[in-house]
């Protein structure tokens, strides 16, 4: 692909939308869970791979966590809502075992891949891709080998899980259904404007994950105050995977694994000891608890909040749960980033 004509910039994010909408049809055909998410990403991430230079404008991907997001807050039901404070404690001792995963993952990659311990860190941290990055970029970390790591996880966690649950046929039948089961076009245009002016108000107050976050409060409290009358509809929903998707498939480039070899090997076998650290916790979590297992494996997995929970929504697997402990990972972290760092650090040093 490499000897093949570039793209001209305008006609890159068309091709890339395209081809991610034919890769989420073919795995429909094919029966894969999450095929509007899975499809996409990994066909554009081989197209990158091979040299493609797609890319997506950041906008798209904001769409598409907007209306997820909005989806979303339709599980949080009053009765929901109202079961949520007696998760707490569970909920931070889950906090608690991501944390020291995160530390102990930053330990070794900083002793195997050949890094700075700041580096580590903020590759190891589970809070969101892009806020990890720009928290790396302000403490002088290399930023693009944060990038790398945290792209590699998302992906690693968003393949494995789905595909994992369905070979082990793990489902649910979810307690926590949406709010309604109709189209009303009056209530849908109410969700969009509120999910949509909430995702703005967070974005530019620079919130984490703004437009996912604002617009799954905005529709926890349309559902509070009783005015949530429609779903959203399902085929936008596959929409908006699309675009997640379309958008981690172009964070890869053929130079990605070529730049860092080493340091990419050691970050994706961390990833995937993070990922079953976490599930072994989620399972002993759940035990104690009186939790389902599966739902807590999505809920400390150490992926992002919009793909665990469309996969919750899918096997019917406590959507409000998994976004309760995915939530509040994402706040935490972010916020306790530059602290978590200062403390880490001596450790990590010796």
């Amino acid at each position: 692909m490499s000897g093949a004509p570039s793209l001209p910039d305008r006609a890159k994010p068309i091709a890339a939308l395209t081809l991610a909408a034919l890769a989420g049809w073919l795995f429909s055909l094919l029966n894969s869970p999450l095929p509007w998410l899975i499809g996409p990403m990994l066909t554009v991430a081989a197209a990158q791979m091979l040299g493609a230079d797609l890319h997506v404008p950041r906008g798209l991907r904001f769409g598409g966590q907007w209306i997820v997001g909005g989806a979303i807050g339709l599980y949080f039901t009053p009765p929901v809502l109202a079961m949520l404070p007696s998760l707490l404690p569970w909920i931070i001792l889950g906090l608690a075992a991501s944390i020291l995963l995160s530390m102990l993952a930053a330990k070794v990659l900083a002793h195997y891949a050949g890094i700075d311990p700041v580096t580590a860190l903020y590759a190891s941290f589970l809070g969101g891709a892009a806020e990890m990055a720009n928290l790396a970029e302000r403490s002088g970390a290399l930023v693009d080998r944060v990038a790398a790591a945290q792209s590699v996880r998302i992906i690693l966690v968003v393949v494995l899980i789905p595909f994992a649950f369905r070979w082990a046929d793990l489902h649910g039948a979810d307690s926590y259904a949406t709010a309604s089961l109709v189209f009303d076009a009056q209530g849908f245009a109410l969700l969009m404007g509120v999910t949509c002016a909430a995702g703005l108000v967070c974005h530019l107050l620079r919130m984490p994950n703004a437009w996912l976050v604002g617009p799954v409060f905005a529709s926890i409290a349309l559902n509070a105050a009783g005015h949530a009358s429609s779903i959203m509809p399902v085929a936008l929903v596959d929409v908006a995977q699309v675009l997640i998707g379309c958008s981690l498939g172009t964070k890869f480039s053929r130079e990605f694994f070529h730049a860092a070899p080493r340091f990419m090997l050691v970050s994706t076998l961390c990833s995937a000891a993070v990922l079953l650290g976490s599930s072994l916790g989620a399972v002993i979590l759940g035990w104690l608890a009186g939790l389902p297992a599966p739902t807590l494996i999505l809920g400390m997995a150490p992926g992002g909040i919009a793909e665990m929970s469309l996969t919750a929504g899918l096997l019917q697997l406590g959507v409000p749960v998994v976004v309760a402990f995915q939530l509040t990972r994402l706040l935490v972290v972010v916020s306790s980033a530059s602290l978590m760092h200062r403390v880490a650090m001596r450790w990590l040093l010796r």
